[in-house]
């Protein structure tokens, strides 16, 4: 089993949610078209954003739904947040946010909003995994 992790931005525009609901189908099927002989699937979290499209999607597709998994956190502080349990997860972890809106990214000074997402593909790294940040 191969497993995709996709996490993201919790604060999304009306637009910036269409671009993210365009983009979530088309790393599904780039994942699968370079995993051809495995099973998949999608690992998220459960915020607001990025990760509940991201679930959304999955539940579209039976056995996709039966492979994945949504780590829910259970707090609010840092400590209670599960993305080191999707970076250890996934094999390649995808981390989408949005341009800078108020606060920069502190994770990898890049010039994009502030995303634990993005923290989350920089831990995939630590982790010797690929981690991506697209920013839409």
């Amino acid at each position: 089993m191969k497993y995709l992790g996709i996490v993201g931005s919790s604060h999304l525009s009306e637009v910036e949610e269409m671009d993210v609901r365009k983009t979530i189908p088309f790393l599904v099927n780039s994942f699968r078209l370079n995993n051809p002989f495995d099973d998949i699937g999608v690992v998220t979290g459960d915020a607001k954003g990025v990760d509940k499209l991201v679930w959304e999607y999955v539940k579209l597709d039976e056995e996709l739904t039966n492979n994945s998994r949504r780590y829910e956190a259970n707090g609010t502080s840092w400590k209670y947040y599960i993305n080191i349990a999707i970076a250890t997860c996934a094999d390649i972890v995808i981390s989408i946010t949005t341009k800078l809106k108020t606060e920069g990214c502190y994770h990898c000074n890049e010039n994009h909003q502030r995303s634990g997402g993005c923290w989350t593909a920089k831990y995939a790294r630590k982790l010797g995994k690929e981690g991506i940040t697209i920013v839409i």
